[in-house]
């Protein structure tokens, strides 16, 4: 009677990783991490990556990052920031508000690198020059049925409408503003591959 009981629970946990239960790209699981560590969808369906007669808004900022504080339940404050491309891509990032010290953290250079396992990498559009998406995949935990077991891992794309204001320093997404900030001209050198 034994017997039945062991071979069904190596069963249960052995599959939860093929199934997807784990963070490492399960058959359910419909993103995996790349060498970098970042969460990418298996296949790559983005609707706004090179969607046609994509018109930039004008006072859209491409060469600097706009920036948001985010305080995340039950984490620590984060930084949030959104970086522009004029070929329709998108950066996200995120940075612990305080250092390893306790001090208050800034973004700097290598922060900007697309292969940081942290960033999401993204594409906008717009059909008018005035309102825009954006679209990025993230990772998306679901409630499973077995409740000794962490969630589901399954991964989801996501679309924001963004608002810019007239003089382009202000962005607003979903009533949250995020603020034009200047980088160094040094800091534009990664390319944006994607």
């Amino acid at each position: 009677m034994k017997k039945p009981a062991v071979i069904l629970s190596v069963l249960v946990f052995t599959s939860c990783g093929v199934l997807g239960f784990y963070d490492d790209g399960g058959l359910l699981n419909r993103g995996k991490r790349n060498e970098y560590g970042q969460y990418l969808p298996k296949k790559p369906k983005y609707k706004l990556k090179d969607k046609e007669n994509n018109i930039i808004p004008q006072n859209l900022d491409t060469t600097n990052i706009y920036r948001r504080y985010v305080n995340l339940e039950n984490l620590d404050d984060y930084i949030h920031f959104l970086k522009f491309y004029p070929t329709g891509r998108l950066l996200s990032i995120s940075i612990p508000a305080k250092d390893d010290f306790g001090f208050e953290n800034c973004l700097k250079e290598w922060h900007l690198n697309p292969q940081n396992s942290y960033v999401q990498k993204g594409y906008y559009y717009s059909k008018d020059g005035e309102k825009a998406k954006m679209e990025a995949f993230y990772e998306n935990y679901t409630e499973n049925i077995f409740t000794l077991m962490q969630p589901l891992l399954l991964g989801e794309y996501h679309q924001d409408e963004f608002f810019l204001n007239s003089s382009g320093d202000t962005l607003t997404i979903n009533g949250e503003n995020y603020i034009k900030e200047n980088i160094p001209q040094e800091w534009k050198k990664y390319s944006i591959g994607w």
